[in-house]
């Protein structure tokens, strides 16, 4: 229902984001971003976004396979 609607949404936004840091990272010098904060904003998002993919595991895995199978 709604839930897995809202944890598909949400597994797909903290991916992204990570994503994003992840290239403002390898291309500081393009952007003028900031490595340290590019890195330590990439790797909240990957381990906020564990820690959300294992929790629905383990309470209802609907959202994690819907936001799966978007992604594919």
């Amino acid at each position: 229902g709604l839930e897995s609607i809202s944890t598909a949404g949400s597994i797909s936004f903290i991916g992204i984001f990570g994503l994003v840091n992840v290239v403002a990272y390898r291309r500081h010098r393009e952007t003028g971003a900031r490595r340290g904060i590019a890195l330590a904003g990439a790797v909240a998002c990957f381990v906020a976004l564990g820690v959300l993919v294992r929790q629905q595991l383990l309470g209802g895995p609907t959202g994690v396979y819907l936001s799966a199978g978007i992604i594919a």
